[in-house]
């Protein structure tokens, strides 16, 4: 008789999926609807314990925004988890910064079905509530396949970046699954910026602007936050020879020094 393939529990998987697409650091406050997703953090992640979910995010965002080795990504419980992070969210939105969340819910059997405010403990809709500050915000009521998940997570940084929440049920989290049935395609992370096939438009677009150029009187280039600090620093002697005059918006003064 042929032995049964071994199964682990399914946010264990959700974490090494992550690892391969990057991800090291884990900023959390625990809680117990992540018990499960924080369970398989520790042992593949450097966990990082903040006071405050807002914190957890912020350092998160920043983390990401400074370019080092990893990424990371925010952990917070439903209820009061959930709600404590949207300030961080709506920060990563506005801007255009990639921010992870993984969120805790209620086990899908205790959800609310509409009838009533609230069945399971600490239950709120967090995907609704910070939907219109994410690029993505879904809920995950039951495993979903490798691909799936990394199609939600890599919009963080997929075109133009902004922050993306997971939230997923507690027995999605602890659902022994088989490796096997839901390792989908091979993963295979982006790199930050457009995708390639982006790239030949944005090189359609540089015509124009030369044109323009060309014929202004009194050109200034503005610099924004959507220019990355590499991209700002191999380009910056060429701006200097142009002899056109510089200026910034707010969240790209740090992109040009003031010398």
């Amino acid at each position: 008789m042929a032995s049964e393939q071994p199964t682990v529990k399914y946010s264990e998987l959700v974490m090494d999926w992550l690892g391969e697409l990057g991800y090291t650091h884990c900023f959390f406050v625990a809680g117990g609807n992540i018990m499960h997703l924080l369970d398989g953090a520790r042992s593949r992640m450097v966990c990082v314990p903040f006071v405050h979910e807002v914190a957890a995010g912020v350092a998160a965002e920043y983390f990401n925004e400074a370019g080092g080795e990893g990424r990371a990504f925010a952990l917070v419980t439903a209820g009061p988890g959930l709600t404590n992070i949207v300030t961080a969210v709506a920060g990563a939105f506005l801007e255009s910064r990639e921010l992870l969340v993984l969120g805790g819910q209620v086990k899908s059997t205790d959800l609310a079905d509409g009838g009533i405010r609230q069945r399971g403990i600490q239950e709120v809709d967090g995907a609704s509530i910070v939907a219109p500050i994410t690029v993505e915000s879904v809920r995950v009521e039951r495993p979903v396949p490798r691909d799936q998940l990394v199609e939600h997570v890599e919009r963080a940084r997929r075109g133009r970046p902004g922050p993306v929440f997971v939230e997923m049920c507690l027995d999605a989290q602890g659902a022994p699954v088989d490796p096997g049935e839901f390792g989908g395609a091979d993963l295979v992370a982006e790199p930050a910026g457009a995708p390639a096939a982006a790239v030949t438009e944005a090189e359609r677009a540089v015509e124009p602007i030369v044109e323009l150029m060309r014929s202004a009187q009194r050109p200034v280039w503005l610099i924004g936050g959507g220019v990355t600090r590499a991209t700002a620093a191999e380009v910056r002697e060429q701006l200097g020879r142009t002899g056109v005059p510089v200026m910034t918006t707010w969240n790209g003064i740090d992109r040009v020094g003031a010398d």
